[in-house]
C-alpha cells in the first residue's frame, strides 16, 4: 500500500488506490504519469471514444472518456465524486470523495441506507495517511461539508445523481 493506511478490500486508500497502466505507442508519452483519479468501468467511454461510437448515457453514465487524460491534454479530474464500498471485517464501509476531501461511513448491514454512520473525514492533500489524528469527522467547522458529502453519496447510490 505504499504507506497509505488499509490493504487490499479495506475502505481507506491503501485498499484501493492502485496504478494504471496504459501503453500506446506514439500516443501516450512514455514514462508519463498523472494523478488523475479514475474508475475501471471509465474504460467503457474510452473504447467508446476510440472506436467512434457512442455509449446509452442511460446504462453507462457515470463512464470518463479517459483518452485526454492517456495524451497528457488534460490533468483535471474527469470525476468530481469518487464511491468505493468494501465488506472487509467491521464493515460493510463506504464512502464518497469529493476534490480532496474523503467521507467515510458504515453500517451494520448491507445497503441499509437509513443508517449510515459517518466514522472519518479527511483532507487528502494535507494527508494521504487516513489515520485517527487526521481524522476530521468531529472538527465542527466541517459539520456542512459531512451532510453535504452524505447527502450526495446517498443520491449517487441510487441513482440519481452522476460522478461526472
Amino acid at each position: 500500500s505504499n504507506g497509505l493506511t488499509g490493504k487490499k478490500g479495506s475502505i481507506f486508500e491503501g485498499g484501493h488506490r492502485v496504478p494504471f497502466v496504459a501503453v500506446w505507442p506514439g500516443k501516450i508519452k512514455k514514462n508519463s504519469e498523472s494523478d488523475v483519479a479514475i474508475f475501471g468501468h471509465d474504460m467503457v467511454a474510452t473504447l467508446a471514444a476510440l472506436l467512434e461510437v457512442g455509449t446509452d448515457k442511460t446504462k453507462v453514465f457515470d463512464s470518463a472518456n479517459l483518452l485526454p487524460v492517456f495524451k497528457n491534454e488534460s490533468r483535471k479530474p474527469v470525476h468530481q465524486y469518487l464511491m468505493h464500498a468494501s465488506q472487509a471485517s467491521g464493515g460493510p464501509f463506504y464512502s464518497i470523495r469529493e476534490g480532496n476531501w474523503k467521507l467515510i461511513m458504515k453500517t451494520e448491514k448491507r445497503e441499509k441506507w437509513n443508517s449510515l454512520e459517518v466514522i472519518g473525514l479527511y483532507n487528502l492533500k494535507e494527508s494521504r495517511v487516513e489515520s485517527e489524528e487526521n481524522n476530521r469527522v468531529k472538527d465542527a467547522s466541517q459539520n456542512s461539508r459531512i451532510k453535504r458529502m452524505s447527502q450526495k453519496y446517498l443520491q449517487l447510490r441510487m441513482g440519481l445523481a452522476s460522478t461526472l
